[in-house]
């Protein structure tokens, strides 16, 4: 199955943002280009990326490759030089290697910062037990 770059578009103002970074991300790498309204799990099988707007940051739920979303604002990102770093999303338990390998990549390709950031969510008996930091 060959891979594909996929352009989730929905409603939102960004959706020619989305095309564009998508198509030159398609180009770059040398892959088809595939633009889909909305995004369902089953469209996003054979992606190598996808890219989608903020508002459609729920396909972070199920993509299992590397996702990028394109900002709000339309005029915070040029398309000559579109960031001037990358997030990388992590989660320690289960390490997507895909991902970080293609933070790495591009974040050295664009000669931009990589940031890795951690999230989790504290258990329900710590929230409110009491503890207090030392400041």
């Amino acid at each position: 199955m060959e891979r594909v770059i996929v352009a989730c578009v929905d409603r939102s103002t960004q959706h020619q943002a989305v095309v564009q970074w998508a198509r030159r991300e398609a180009t770059l790498r040398g892959l088809p280009l595939r633009v889909i309204f909305h995004s369902l799990p089953d469209s996003l099988d054979d992606a190598k990326l996808v890219v989608a707007s903020m508002r459609g940051r729920d396909v972070l739920t199920f993509s299992a490759c590397p996702v990028v979303l394109v900002p709000e604002e339309p005029t915070a990102w040029h398309p000559a030089r579109p960031f001037t770093e990358i997030v990388l999303g992590v989660d320690a338990r289960e390490p997507a290697e895909g991902a970080v390998d293609f933070a790495f990549d591009t974040a050295r390709f664009w000669g931009v910062r990589l940031r890795a950031v951690h999230a989790w969510r504290f258990p329900f008996c710590a929230v409110g037990s009491g503890v207090r930091g030392t400041g």
